[in-house]
């Protein structure tokens, strides 16, 4: 198992290499993200020299690359900000190294957060996108577990075929839709009806005082939302699983051997039948550091989703970069414990 995660782990380094060099080479030919200052009546030559100068946008593409992969210590160069006291000379200033570079930890100017460290942007957000997230995930495991293994076990009933018709309608419905649903029934006419509503942005009211029941009230829709059609994938995939293994004969030959019924559905069989979804949640786990940019922008939840949005519009390079390595990173990790757990819930299967 060892030699498995060091190969893995070694394996995975250029393939994080590859992604780094795609996404900053697509970000950097989608445009350039100062041209708006350039229209400012009120900036001058010297002052966009400077502002460009700050980020490194008019170094040559690999060497703008080198620097946000290692850092600037190692190039000085002269940035020319033109004439600015009408002797008709250019003005000359050298700029020296002040960045370290993704490699030591150091991941930029966040340009689309007013010039924030995006370490300190992503430590701001991160934290609400995991709350969200993992609201979002332990509910549904715990429903679509519980449909699951309820529709399988009173298979082509008329309760199996209502979680089966709820599974195919929540799962065709883009989860922008779902989320509309969700405010439209919880939020307007729950008001309109004079009941209990809940909030719709955010995560806290605009006066509240930041409590955990505010919290809880404005996680409900953003985390329904999020969780409706994993629920219905999910729950769709436990029940094909259950039926396959409740009908082998392994679980024949322990009900023969007297085994209560609780005991051979939940030590035997639905062991078994989780392995899939074991696979799916792994492979699903990474994509919260990233957060529902839909649901998020929705529900203008002050996520990790909201923040790659806005670092899209404005073309926030460091941002964006940061994130999507930040997932890549993930997606190999949680792949890899996935492996991991895999084989400790299935003897059979053995790394070497």
């Amino acid at each position: 198992m060892t030699q498995y995660i060091i190969r893995r782990i070694l394996q995975a380094i250029p393939l994080l290499i590859l992604i780094t060099i795609f996404v900053f080479f697509l970000i950097k030919a989608a445009g350039d993200p100062q041209l708006e200052s350039t229209f400012n009546p009120n900036a001058t030559e010297r002052d966009i020299a400077l502002e460009r100068a700050r980020f490194g946008l008019d170094d040559p593409l690999p060497i703008q690359f080198m620097i946000w992969l290692i850092g600037d210590d190692w190039y000085t160069r002269e940035i020319n900000v033109g004439d600015n006291d009408d002797d008709g000379e250019d003005e000359i200033i050298e700029r020296s190294g002040t960045r370290e570079g993704i490699l030591r930890g150091d991941l930029g100017i966040a340009l689309s957060q007013d010039g924030k460290l995006v370490s300190t942007v992503i430590g701001e957000k991160l934290p609400n996108t995991l709350l969200l997230g993992s609201a979002s995930l332990t509910l549904t495991i715990i429903v679509s577990f519980t449909l699951g293994i309820f529709a399988a076990l009173n298979q082509y009933t008329i309760a199996d075929n209502m979680i089966t018709g709820f599974a195919f309608f929540t799962f065709s419905v883009p989860v922008f839709l779902i989320a509309l649903i969700l405010v439209q029934i919880f939020a307007v006419q729950f008001f309109r009806w004079g009941l209990p509503h809940l909030p719709v942005q955010g995560m806290y009211d605009a006066r509240g005082d930041g409590s955990f029941d505010e919290v809880l009230r404005h996680l409900i829709l953003p985390t329904l939302s999020l969780s409706l059609i994993s629920i219905a994938s999910y729950s769709r995939y436990i029940r094909s699983t259950m039926l396959e293994v409740i009908n082998t004969d392994y679980v024949r030959t322990a009900r023969s051997k007297g085994l209560a019924e609780r005991r051979v559905l939940y030590l035997h069989a639905l062991k078994n039948a989780s392995l899939p979804i074991v696979t799916l949640i792994g492979l699903n786990i990474p994509f919260i550091l990233s957060g529902a940019v839909i649901t998020e922008t929705v529900f203008q939840w002050p996520g990790m989703g909201t923040t790659f949005i806005r670092a899209l519009n404005e073309l926030d390079q460091a941002t964006i970069s940061a994130i999507v390595l930040m997932i890549a990173v993930a997606v190999v990790v949680f792949q890899l414990l996935t492996d991991i757990v895999y084989a400790m819930l299935d003897p059979r299967i053995r790394y070497s």
